[in-house]
């Protein structure tokens, strides 16, 4: 977990107002994390942290390019990630986390760490299908889902003309 050091950001020592801070994302992040899906990777977030009386306003900008397997040819490919996310930091009397945007730290806490936070963002935007860009077609949106279209030309002489007598129904 030395590694993950460098994602830390003392809090205590953060003026009022916006300040900024960058961060290098490469293998070594993600060997920190045995159970991610990603094992290749690089990129950086850009982070902006807005210091007010109560709380912490954190915006994080991740340009990530990970290695994925495609799902169909089982070819390993670079993927692109491109993502604004927003975490609010409360303070309180103990460290909870309310909602996947919300956290509260206790008022003594001088320390952050953001690897965690930077760690799910980019699990989270992994998408479910994962399709080389190679065998993305017309037909397929950019995750691989087949678009279906139907002709108003379609043959309804196939159908069973008892249904016919169902579409005059008004």
């Amino acid at each position: 977990m030395r590694s993950l050091d460098q994602f830390e950001v003392n809090i205590s020592n953060l003026k009022s107002g916006i300040n900024e801070f960058k961060f290098t994302i490469d293998n070594l992040f993600f060997s920190e994390f045995p159970e991610c899906p990603v094992k290749v990777g690089t990129g950086e977030c850009e982070v902006q942290i807005d210091q007010k009386v109560n709380l912490l306003t954190v915006n994080f900008h991740l340009a990530v390019e990970i290695e994925l397997i495609c799902d169909r040819s089982l070819e390993k490919f670079m993927f692109p990630i491109q993502t604004y996310n927003n975490l609010i930091i409360k303070f309180g009397d103990y460290n909870e986390e309310i909602d996947d945007d919300i956290a509260v730290i206790s008022w003594d806490e001088k320390v952050i760490n953001l690897a965690q936070y930077i760690y799910e963002y980019i699990v989270v935007a992994v998408p479910m299908k994962k399709l080389h860009p190679k065998y993305i077609t017309e037909n397929e949106s950019e995750f691989g889902e087949i678009i279906y279209r139907s002709d108003d030309d379609d043959d309804n002489d196939d159908l069973d003309p008892r249904w016919n007598t169902l579409k005059n129904l008004n």
